[in-house]
């Protein structure tokens, strides 16, 4: 980062923002990738456990056993993870 090089030289409080504000830029991008790219994951994965479950090794799964009402419901879980694991599957709960 050339802000950081002269900022050693130069401390100026226009070069600690500008440092600041470079830092901040680079850093917020890669992490929202980051995040992204896990919440991707994590829903896939907890898509492929709930299609596993709710097929049980069959062709075709048994429907109107209203399985995320029952795991929104289940208190091993905090209410942020069911808010969002709702939200997960809003378009389906809406069949």
């Amino acid at each position: 980062m050339k802000g950081l090089n002269t900022m050693r030289k130069e401390i100026s409080f226009e070069n600690l923002v500008a440092s600041v504000s470079q830092i901040q830029e680079l850093t917020s991008g890669r992490a929202k990738n980051a995040v992204n790219q896990l919440l991707t994951i994590r829903n896939w994965v907890i898509g492929y456990y709930i299609v596993e479950f709710e097929m049980n090794g069959k062709n075709r799964a048994n429907y109107g056993t209203h399985l995320l009402k029952e795991l929104e419901k289940c208190p091993a879980h905090s209410r942020d993870f069911s808010h969002e694991l709702a939200g997960l599957f809003c378009v389906r709960k809406a069949e």
